[in-house]
């Protein structure tokens, strides 16, 4: 497991677009509820990015 860099913005009230480079893999995002400060509120949002070969196209 390691980071890697990212820039985040603001998106609407409680979203954020975060930039970073697209390299394939599988990725996950800690997020932390500010507000309490209790390790139970820590969520992970988890993706992957995957090069689609289905097609049959390179």
């Amino acid at each position: 497991m390691e980071y890697i860099n990212f820039q985040g913005k603001r998106y609407g009230k409680s979203s954020y677009i975060l930039t970073f480079p697209a390299i394939e893999g599988e990725f996950g995002v800690k997020v932390m509820n500010p507000n309490e400060r209790d390790e139970k509120t820590t969520v992970f949002y988890c993706f992957g990015i995957h090069n689609d070969n289905s097609s049959g196209q390179n």
